[in-house]
């Protein structure tokens, strides 16, 4: 009886081997939901092997990728993507699988530059992922979307400034808010300013409701007690 297993097992093995070793590379192929063309490759007699080809990202263009098939027959890719978008640019190193499209990379949105960790395209040419932006002297973490047909950020970051006047101190304690608004980038601010008389040391806290920020200058004006304060935030 074992002898007979072993020859079993053994027969199982070969023909394994020779299922593998039939198996070639098809020159177009999908993956993730993506399209593969021009796909041109080797394997081994594993089964395993390597083989370049052209992805295809709706709206994003095509970008050359290289494909690894494992012992196993899991076909992966890793791809550089430099495509145009609404408004700015993506570009990152990528990898497909069969769950699709991620990496890392650099996306230029409305003027913005957002280098992120995270990004995923689904296989309609849709970016989204989280990242951090540079605005003023602030650094925010944002999270996007991008196709070829839109762009847009939203995030948050705490701010502080302080004023100073012949009558008192201003002292800012907000958060600033990142939106896209028809197209372009708009920013608000929220929080609190208090007040410290410079003669009588009282204290008065006022609070600062979705005021408008000027992202050119970085300066917000905000009404404290019948009195306008502007304030550089960024």
């Amino acid at each position: 009886m074992r002898t007979i297993a072993i020859v079993t097992t053994l027969v199982i093995v070969a023909a394994a081997g020779a299922f593998a070793a039939d198996w070639q590379w098809p020159a177009q192929m999908s993956l993730g939901g993506f399209q593969i063309s021009g796909v041109k490759g080797t394997v081994n007699a594993s089964g395993s092997g390597t083989a370049t080809g052209t992805l295809q990202i709706p709206g994003m263009g095509n970008s050359n990728i290289n494909l690894t098939r494992s012992l196993q027959g899991n076909i992966t890719g890793t791809a550089a993507v430099d495509a145009r978008l609404s408004g700015g640019t993506l570009r990152g190193s990528f990898v497909l699988s069969n769950s699709g499209l991620s990496g890392r990379g650099t996306l230029e949105c409305l003027s913005k530059s957002i280098d992120s960790g995270d990004i995923s395209i689904s296989s309609q040419g849709d970016a989204k992922g989280s990242g951090r932006t540079n605005i003023g002297r602030l650094s925010v973490q944002v999270d996007f979307s991008a196709s070829d047909s839109s762009c847009s950020i939203s995030g948050e970051a705490p701010v502080r400034a302080q004023v100073e006047t012949p009558m008192a101190t201003y002292k800012l304690n907000g958060r600033l808010a990142l939106r896209t608004n028809l197209g372009s980038l708009t920013a608000t601010l929220s929080g609190q300013v208090e007040r410290t008389g410079n003669v009588s040391n009282q204290v008065t806290t006022s609070n600062v409701p979705h005021t408008r920020v000027d992202l050119s200058s970085g300066q917000c004006t905000v009404n404290v007690g019948g009195v306008s304060v502007t304030f550089s935030v960024l």
